[in-house]
């Protein structure tokens, strides 16, 4: 079992600790799979299925499959929205 500080390193992109990746990919800001995985709290399986319906963008060549970080967050801000469950507005957005 690993300790709370070694997920912390993992899940912290901006430690320099992060998980290990392809220092080729690293340096242009590319991501694997499994990262992001790590950054959105998803399972790979997750990622494969929002992949394959457009919900996060990608580049693939040959067997190889990367993620622009910057886009995926830009991307998601864009067409998705976070839920307002449990907040009481009304249409303009003025509580009731």
């Amino acid at each position: 079992m690993q300790s709370n500080s070694t997920f912390e390193a993992l899940t912290d992109p901006g430690n320099g600790q992060g998980a290990v990746t392809n220092t080729q990919d690293q340096a242009q800001g590319y991501l694997t799979k499994a990262e992001v995985a790590i950054r959105l709290r998803k399972t790979i399986r997750t990622i494969d299925s929002w992949m394959a319906r457009g919900i996060l963008p990608y580049f693939k060549i040959g067997h190889s499959v990367s993620f622009d970080w910057e886009d995926c967050q830009r991307h998601l801000a864009e067409h998705f929205r976070v839920s307002s469950f449990g907040c009481n507005t009304g249409r303009n957005g003025a509580a009731q």
